[in-house]
């Protein structure tokens, strides 16, 4: 993913997105969620100016210490706040202007953290209780199961126990007649524990089922809530930056 700022050269002129090309039709399509991630990136600029397809130089600069790492156009077009939908730097304003910056930030990730904060709670309130309520059906399925298993483990143990204290007195010759003990013994222990495993299997899984659901639904609503927060947060962030480079008493020096 390209870093703002990004440009292509091609035939002496300089192609790069502004905030208008954002709210022409062609510009809306890059606001979609699979593009705006590398809006500021050389395939928007090639999507929106289709003329270049496979033709121009990609160039691109993160130095925003000096006017001089951009073409004269893009120069123009940062001054007049042309760019404010695609980045910020803060290299771009002097320590005022940076301490001004900061203040504004600070109030709007702390309002947006408020609003994320009681989100995550509501989440975790609802995945809680859906927790409780798995465990609730899963640990006497378990139980039941277990009360199954374990004396037929034991009926088992009984049969295969013997027949090794047997085997190990006379290793090799025992050996065929430890197996026609065990292996019946073992078949039989199997039959009595699958059915209740597998009904233990199946109550469980229907109970992961139901919170995995609830789970996923509180996720959900946690994310419509948190998400327009995030980008109300970055909007107020990025708003606030091009509002205070505007005033040139705040700009860095160079950028004048």
């Amino acid at each position: 993913m390209c870093e703002f700022m990004s440009w292509i050269s091609y035939e002496n002129k300089i192609y790069f997105l502004q905030n208008a090309d954002l709210e022409t039709k062609e510009g809306k399509k890059l606001l979609m969620p699979e593009i705006l991630a590398d809006l500021c990136g050389h395939e928007a600029i090639r999507t929106f100016y289709p003329e270049l397809k496979n033709k121009g130089t990609n160039e691109e600069s993160t130095n925003f210490s000096t006017p001089d790492s951009f073409p004269p156009e893009i120069v123009d077009a940062l001054k007049k706040g042309k760019l404010s939908r695609f980045g910020t730097d803060l290299v771009l304003l002097n320590n005022d202007g940076r301490e001004t910056y900061g203040r504004v930030e600070r109030q709007a990730k702390e309002a947006y953290e408020r609003v994320e904060r009681q989100a995550k709670e509501a989440y975790e309130r609802v995945e809680r209780q859906a927790w409780k309520a798995y465990k609730k059906i899963e640990r006497p399925a378990w139980k039941t199961y277990e009360k199954i298993r374990r004396p037929a483990w034991e009926t088992y143990k009984k049969v295969q126990q013997p027949a090794w204290e047997a085997y190990e007195k006379i290793e090799r010759q025992a050996w065929e007649t430890y197996k026609k003990i065990q292996q019946p013994a073992w078949e039989t222990y199997k039959r009595m524990r699958r059915p209740a495993e597998e009904a233990y299997e199946k109550i469980k899984q229907q109970a992961k089922e139901t919170y995995e659901k609830i789970e996923r639904q509180a996720w959900e609503n946690y994310k419509k809530i948190q998400q327009p927060a995030e980008k109300a947060y970055k909007k107020v962030k990025r708003q606030a930056f091009w509002r205070i480079f505007k005033n040139k008493k705040y700009r860095n020096e160079k950028w004048l």
